[in-house]
């Protein structure tokens, strides 16, 4: 019998409204359909805690989807998920949680993050603390489950989420607590708990995502299933900084002053 715990837990109602973080980067990948996928070379490794997070962005409206799952039937589910009305996660046999009826805007950078501390499950949209549930037990961690980064066969095709990643990290600590937390942004930097990092600073046509963990886990695109296709590395522009808007509606406040002194 096959097991399906990634939409467990559902928690709704709470029409949150998200407009993003502002978010500086080298480079980022673009997943456009639903079969996108990374397949990670080798296999996480787990306790009783975890922290399972990604910058994201939705260029337009999108169902939840694969971000991050590693799983065998019955052995191990580690993921992920995410679309621009619901969040989710789960840590098997710990607990999974999904949270419902948010609104994350499109176009702008998220920062979702799933965390288990061994006692409490908890989803986190920017920084902010947006549902919790209780959670029993280690996280159970198979040598032959596969990780994948989008999409991936679970009996069928469990589709990827459809819009663009900036950065994975995937931990064995509980990295957030409490209500609120400054988002991080930028690359991420790896460290002792650090399970799968990728930055996605990849050339454009590159099919390797570099896994920064230390441990070598790196991503090849698009395989690992038959019908499987490569989501795309982007060269990124950076956001501009508040102070280059400052500056450049100061410049076009004289512009408009000198047009007006010239009529």
């Amino acid at each position: 019998m096959k097991t399906n715990h990634a939409l467990c837990g559902l928690i709704s109602g709470l029409l949150l409204l998200a407009a993003g973080i502002t978010q500086t980067h080298a480079g980022l990948i673009q997943f456009n359909d639903s079969t996108d996928t990374i397949r990670v070379n080798g296999n996480t490794t787990l306790g009783s805690a975890a922290t399972y997070e990604a910058l994201i962005q939705f260029p337009a409206a999108a169902a939840n989807g694969v971000i991050f799952n590693e799983w065998e039937n019955s052995a191990e589910d580690k993921g992920l998920f995410g679309g621009t009305a619901t969040v989710s996660g789960i840590s098997y046999p710990a607990g999974s949680l999904s949270v419902s009826s948010l609104t994350l805007g499109l176009n702008q950078w998220h920062h979702v993050a799933y965390v288990y501390d061994g006692s409490e499950q908890r989803m986190y949209l920017d920084g902010n603390l947006v549902g919790s549930t209780t959670g029993v037990g280690p996280i159970s961690n198979s040598s032959s489950g596969v990780p994948f980064v989008g999409a991936l066969i679970r009996g069928s095709l469990i589709p990827s989420f459809q819009g663009y990643m900036d950065t994975l990290r995937i931990s064995d600590v509980a990295r957030y607590s409490g209500a609120s937390f400054t988002a991080p942004t930028g690359d991420f930097a790896t460290d002792a708990n650090t399970q799968l990092l990728y930055n996605f600073n990849e050339a454009p046509g590159s099919t390797v995502a570099v896994d920064s963990s230390g441990f070598g886990r790196d991503g090849t695109l698009g395989t690992g299933f038959a019908g499987a296709t490569s989501p795309e590395f982007v060269a990124a522009t950076p956001e501009p900084t508040s102070a280059a808007l400052l500056l450049g509606s100061g410049a076009m406040l004289l512009l408009r002053r000198r047009r007006a002194a010239a009529l």
